[in-house]
């Protein structure tokens, strides 16, 4: 099974979206044990739903980049995460697999294409339908297994629709967390607290995407991760991320501090504890919402050297004179 994962997003069609779902859902789960025999996979499959044993392995191969399936032992079975999707089908519906395919990351270029296209009335998102097929073909065979969407010109999204559209979750690859070095899971940390930050403003409202800017993904000095712009004065937002989920623990850099001086109350922290790496980043937000996160400090200049917080110096810029 081999598909160059640079060519997966040129591949799908709507027919391929439902394939690729259903052929997900009948690969044996690890947990039970099962499994087929992944040399001859796409043959037994191909006798299930039809099509070549070409395209079939094909599909096959986008299961594995995605995740969603394995092979171990020489057998090929369905991964923790493939099960998750499944029971969310089962729960939800079959178009749980093309929120999926919304939040892989895949579709990342030809969803900003589709939200430079759109135009937000009455809190509703339109997109004119020639262009987005013309420049976005596949996210348009997603579109097309949503709910509620209809292919005619304006599509007028549903809100949900419009918000998996404008989420975060797009915008990054999932790596799986048993590939990262120590320095490279903190900087993964860090990073997943930033997307769960943007995700956090984002959904604010329909359209919100427009005014809210990664600034450090561009600026790593600028001292603030996210700027809120539709907000008057603009917002500006450090972010902070921690696996530990037993104490608040994080470092402030000279550079945030100075910053949150000069900016005052329009300058905060958003902290999140307890960040699993190897859970979906959609699925881990949605997790550390519930649980009352982020922590948002407001002004940390002036909060975080009163009562209730303890802060110490940890190094020195030594410069010789």
């Amino acid at each position: 099974m081999s598909l160059d994962h640079r060519v997966h997003a040129n591949w799908l069609t709507a027919v391929r979206v439902d394939r690729l779902s259903g052929l997900m859902r009948a690969v044996p789960s690890a947990q039970n044990g099962g499994g087929l025999p992944a040399g001859a996979a796409a043959r037994l499959l191909s006798s299930q739903f039809g099509g070549t044993v070409s395209e079939i392995d094909q599909a096959l191969s986008f299961l594995l980049f995605l995740d969603l399936t394995e092979v171990a032992n020489e057998r090929l079975c369905r991964t923790a995460e493939g099960d998750r999707l499944s029971r969310r089908i089962r729960q939800s519906g079959p178009h749980e697999f093309s929120v999926f395919m919304l939040r892989s990351g895949l579709l990342a270029e030809q969803i900003r294409i589709a939200l430079s296209l759109s135009s937000v009335r009455s809190g509703q998102m339109r997109l004119p339908l020639a262009p987005l097929r013309r420049t976005a073909p596949q996210l348009v065979a997603v579109l097309s297994r949503l709910p509620e969407v209809q292919l005619r010109s304006p599509v007028m999204l549903p809100d949900w629709v419009a918000i998996e559209l404008e989420s975060a979750w797009n915008q990054v690859d999932y790596i799986p967390p048993a590939t990262l070095t120590g320095m490279e899971h903190r900087l993964a940390v860090g990073e997943r607290a930033e997307l769960y930050s943007l995700q956090y403003e984002r959904s604010s409202r329909v359209g919100a995407s427009a005014q809210i800017i990664w600034v450090s993904r561009d600026d790593a000095n600028a001292g603030y991760d996210i700027e809120i712009r539709h907000s008057s004065p603009a917002r500006c937002v450090e972010v902070k991320g921690s696996s530990d989920s037993r104490e608040v623990v994080f470092f402030l850099s000279s550079n945030e501090l100075d910053k949150s001086r000069t900016y005052g109350q329009a300058y905060e922290i958003h902290y999140w504890g307890g960040i699993r790496l190897h859970v979906r980043a959609a699925d881990d937000y949605a997790r550390l919402v519930a649980a009352g996160y982020p922590l948002i400090i407001s002004d940390p200049s002036s909060v975080l050297f009163g009562p209730g917080w303890e802060c110490e110096p940890t190094g020195y810029r030594v410069r010789k004179l």
